[in-house]
């Protein structure tokens, strides 16, 4: 609690505030001590008045380098002005004074504005005794008059050398104001684009330019144009500041949630700010080193704020608007680079989506397989935008899923999905793109199937002429996830993925014409023979039987001579979907040549065989072919042979099977028969 004494005097004060007072009244009280003795002119203790000149001197040297307070430095420099008028005043060197005009030069260069107008107000008190000496009135209010203008005058230059000085820096780093995001994206999405090479374009933005070290470099130059003992750089980071870059990197400063660097940020505001400490000022952040000045400069573009810039000092009332106009110059550099640095990485993302798209439009022309398209097709889009990507491939009333994971519960393997009552439906209906930036604002779903933690989506409708090829849809887990680059890369590569699956579908067609037989839609007798191989190599794999049907048409002459062969074709066309309805996807359906047809059962018994051969006997002579309103009865008759059961060769199984069908037409027809050896 302290003495009696201390409680009178200084009221229940810490020992911080008790230590504070007297190293503010000691300094003061030897200045008025010395200052009284000045204006009394006590010549006989002149020695006093020098040694007390000198000891006062020391005192506040000790102090200014001990604390750097605002106030030391002004009991400092005014002790420095008692000492030369002691000296002038006690030892007759009246050349001493005109130290002032230098002096006070000095000053004005080395300390802030503030501090030389207080001292210039002093001064004259300092000499009013040689005012009231006759012989040295007009000498004397020339000389304090010229010691005044000196000091205003070189105040006033030297703040203005300084701005002028450090506002040339302003061509150091130039970069043209009008380069947004926007002028990016729009020359990126124009059609003249130009082509970096990439080891040029990493180099380029590696190697020249170093947003890190520029801004490091400002910040020192900074430091000392105002002499600060430090300055910082925060970053709004997502709302919430971060420390960029500092010239004291010895301390470790903590950031707080509140504080006038965010008051600066959110009313783009500048401040200069005093006595921090003793009026317990929340600066926005906290570091061991205490400071009692600060500039606090805000960072905005057009109403977003950048970061904030603080320069601060452990003297009292360090800074002045000067200083401040100063760091604001500053800070337009630091914004420029900042603002380069963020074009930079818009240009580097796009460089590097633009090279993906290439790389990823030369897979989706390296095949004509549609499966391996749409694969590399999501493959390639995942790695642009990265978010999931999946693709509804049109069959029809109904659409087969693909994903890059193969994890989707509707795959293309499984089942087909159905799109009524979803947005897609919709969308097909408008044929337009749709973003859906959140989803949760939706009352219909995207999909017929549940995707989980998806909060936005894109979903572009793939069409050829009128026809649909498929949906390409990008998923994302954020809101609001695909800016308008990205959705003009995924057009891009959608329209470009379209003409592949265009091609795909062109080519898919072609192939099948080359293997299918023009009247009846089987496969044809090349084609049929290339299967028949490929089911002796597989049968030496698995060593699983297969079997052949050899089916020809009774009396088809007859009915071509009696109706016509345009009766003729209508029944081969009726029997070939018969044929392929009854046999299974994997069997092999082909029109062997004429009237006859061929079918090979895959891992087929003769047993089995037969089975089915039968099945397609009565499903034939059940069927009502009719021909110009007149019913046309017809039948078959079918040979069966079984490999290796039956026949050791391709060229034996072929043999006995034409052999079964023959005995069959010799028995009647309307028959199936199994060839046997015996």
């Amino acid at each position: 609690m302290g003495c009696a004494l201390q409680k009178i005097f200084q009221g229940r004060r810490s020992k911080a505030r008790q230590i504070s007072f007297i190293e503010d009244f000691f300094p003061i009280l030897l200045i008025l001590i010395l200052y009284i003795g000045i204006i009394f002119s006590i010549s006989s203790l002149s020695i006093i008045w020098f040694a007390l000149s000198l000891l006062i001197i020391l005192i506040n040297i000790l102090l200014y380098f001990n604390k750097k307070r605002g106030r030391d430095s002004l009991y400092l420099l005014l002790s420095i002005m008692l000492f030369f008028q002691v000296i002038t005043q006690f030892y007759s060197l009246e050349f001493i004074k005109y130290f002032y005009f230098p002096y006070f030069v000095l000053i004005s260069y080395f300390f802030n504005k503030a501090i030389v107008n207080i001292l210039l107000f002093i001064f004259p008190f300092i000499c009013i005794r040689n005012l009231f000496i006759n012989d040295k009135i007009t000498q004397e209010s020339f000389f304090i008059i010229s010691i005044l203008l000196t000091g205003l005058t070189s105040s006033y230059l030297i703040d203005r050398l300084k701005i002028i000085k450090f506002s040339k820096t302003k061509n150091i780093f130039t970069y043209p104001n009008h380069i947004i995001e926007n002028d990016l994206l729009n020359t990126i999405s124009s059609e003249k684009r130009t082509t970096f090479d990439d080891e040029i374009f990493t180099y380029y933005f590696k190697n020249i330019f170093k947003p890190n070290e520029e801004i490091k470099d400002l910040l020192l130059l900074a430091k000392n144009s105002i002499f600060a003992d430090s300055v910082h750089l925060f970053i709004n980071y997502e709302g919430k500041l971060q420390l960029r870059c500092t010239t004291d990197e010895t301390e470790k400063i903590i950031i707080s949630d509140k504080g006038f660097i965010h008051k600066s940020m959110e009313e783009n505001k500048s401040y200069i700010l005093s006595d921090i400490k003793e009026k317990n000022i929340n600066i926005g952040f906290y570091k061991k080193t205490d400071f009692q000045s600060v500039i606090i400069i805000p960072i905005c573009f057009t109403n977003f704020p950048f970061g904030i810039i603080v320069a601060e000092s452990a003297r009292y009332h360090a800074f002045s608007g000067a200083d401040r106009d100063i760091l604001l110059k500053h800070a337009n550099q630091i914004f420029k680079i900042l603002q380069r640095e963020r074009i930079y990485q818009l240009m580097y993302r796009s460089f590097a989506q633009l090279k993906i798209l290439h790389d990823e439009s030369s897979n989706l022309t390296s095949t004509l397989d549609t499966n391996n398209i749409i694969k590399n097709l999501i493959s390639g889009l995942e790695k642009i935008i990265q978010s999931k990507v999946i693709f509804l491939k049109n069959i029809g009333t109904e659409f087969i899923l693909f994903d890059n994971n193969n994890n989707t519960e509707n795959h293309a393997d499984s089942k087909t999905i159905n799109i009524k009552n979803t947005i897609i439906d919709m969308i097909i209906k408008e044929k337009k793109p749709y973003y859906i930036s959140d989803i949760k604002n939706l009352r219909t779903p995207i999909l017929p199937i549940k995707i989980n933690n998806i909060k936005s989506a894109y979903i572009i409708p793939m069409f050829y002429e009128r026809y649909l090829l498929g949906l390409l849809i990008a998923l994302s887990e954020n809101i609001n996830a695909f800016d308008i680059q990205q959705r003009s890369f995924l057009e891009l590569f959608a329209n470009q993925a379209t003409t592949s699956l265009i091609n795909s579908k062109f080519y898919s067609e072609i192939q099948q014409l080359a293997i299918t037989d023009g009247l009846t839609g089987l496969y044809n007798h090349r084609h049929f023979q290339e299967q028949l191989s490929h089911e002796f190599k597989r049968y030496e794999r698995f060593k699983e039987p297969f079997s052949i049907l050899l089916i020809d048409i009774d009396y088809f002459k007859k009915i071509n001579d009696k109706y016509g062969h345009q009766a003729g074709d209508m029944i081969l066309k009726d029997i070939a979907k018969i044929i392929k309805k009854t046999v299974r996807n994997i069997d092999i359906s082909a029109r062997y040549g004429g009237e006859e047809f061929v079918v090979i059962l895959t891992s087929t018994s003769q047993k089995e065989a037969c089975r089915i051969a039968e099945r397609i006997r009565k499903n034939i002579q059940k069927y009502s072919f009719t021909f110009n309103n007149e019913s046309i009865k017809v039948t078959v008759s079918i040979g069966v042979s079984t490999y290796p059961e039956i026949a050791k060769t391709k060229d034996e199984l072929f043999t006995t099977a034409d052999k079964a069908l023959y005995k069959a037409k010799e028995n009647g027809r309307n028959l199936v028969i199994l060839w046997k050896n015996e």
